[in-house]
């Protein structure tokens, strides 16, 4: 879809240097908009003009930031990207306690940012994780039963940002990955060191950081109203995942941490989401969005690895 003057967007990205924040940043700066970036460091500025956006210096849980950056966006578009810092390949060091902030907290502050500037449209990035275990049932958008870590704040952040008077949506992304992802990144040097990887026992979908960027911006353009979406694409197990990517970097595939050392080596959270067996459908964002993700699992740490190579 071609942006037109009266189509391009004032668009506030929390979270603009996560994987899928920078994407969006990148993506929706492709294609005309005007892009502001929440961002909390020098470092983090670099990265949203590099990638074609504004930055705005605030701390995304405190309500009067929050507004002043909003306001200087001009924004009538407002992503709330921050919740995937806890999305990508589990990890003992994974921030799920700021992430649940994200939701709990930072949900609130933004939509009441949002109510008072006069935003338009407001989107939610959650998880498709908190949908829990469902075996080898694909998960639809209808599927009512969740479980899980982060489920009762995800759920409670999207019914919030669905109820306000704002028009909104939320996308339930899956297991995201990308050339900027933290638990990717970490799983790389893991495999460059050869060091043993907890991959569990289970199947989660995933999703490359360009390909949910692409829905996301799809959303962000036809502002759906009150909907939610699945977002993934290919599913895998921790295993597969991690012999894929030791397969694109030419490393040995990792060893597993199991038994007696999994307790003090792992998190909860991490374990439950690893021996998770969880098929997300995304076929409603196919058909109503138009969104065609480009990368299978494959091909898009392919094309992460390059990505780095490049040094982006």
């Amino acid at each position: 879809m071609d942006t037109t003057k009266q189509t391009t967007r004032n668009v506030f990205i929390t979270g603009a240097t996560t994987d899928i924040g920078r994407e969006l940043t990148r993506q929706l700066g492709s294609r005309g908009h005007r892009v502001t970036g929440q961002t909390s460091g020098m470092e983090g500025a670099v990265h949203v003009r590099a990638d074609g956006g504004l930055p705005a210096f605030s701390d995304p849980l405190r309500p009067g930031e929050l507004k002043s950056m909003v306001q200087v966006a001009e924004a009538d578009v407002v992503i709330h990207a921050l919740p995937q810092l806890g999305n990508d390949f589990p990890r003992k060091d994974t921030p799920w306690g700021y992430a649940e902030r994200s939701l709990t907290e930072g949900v609130p502050a933004l939509l009441e940012a949002a109510a008072t500037l006069g935003v338009k449209y407001v989107i939610l990035l959650s998880y498709g994780f908190i949908y829990g275990d469902h075996g080898d049932a694909e998960v639809t958008e209808t599927i009512d039963s969740f479980h899980g870590p982060l489920a009762s704040a995800a759920l409670a952040a999207e019914q919030a940002v669905l109820d306000s008077a704002i028009p909104g949506s939320v996308l339930r992304l899956g297991c995201l990955y990308g050339s900027d992802g933290h638990g990717t990144l970490a799983l790389a040097d893991d495999l460059r060191f050869g060091r043993n990887v907890y991959q569990g026992s289970g199947l989660l979908s995933w999703v490359y950081a360009v390909d949910a960027a692409a829905a996301a911006v799809l959303v962000a353009e036809q502002q759906p109203v009150d909907e939610i979406y699945n977002v993934a694409n290919g599913t895998a197990s921790g295993t597969q995942f991690a012999g894929l990517m030791a397969d694109q970097l030419g490393m040995p595939h990792p060893g597993d941490i199991t038994g007696l050392m999994a307790p003090s080596r792992t998190s909860e959270t991490q374990r439950e989401l690893l021996n998770m067996t969880l098929r997300l459908n995304s076929n409603k964002a196919k058909t109503s969005l138009g969104w065609s993700p480009k990368f299978g699992l494959q091909q898009g740490l392919d094309h992460a690895l390059l990505a780095w190579r490049a040094g982006a």
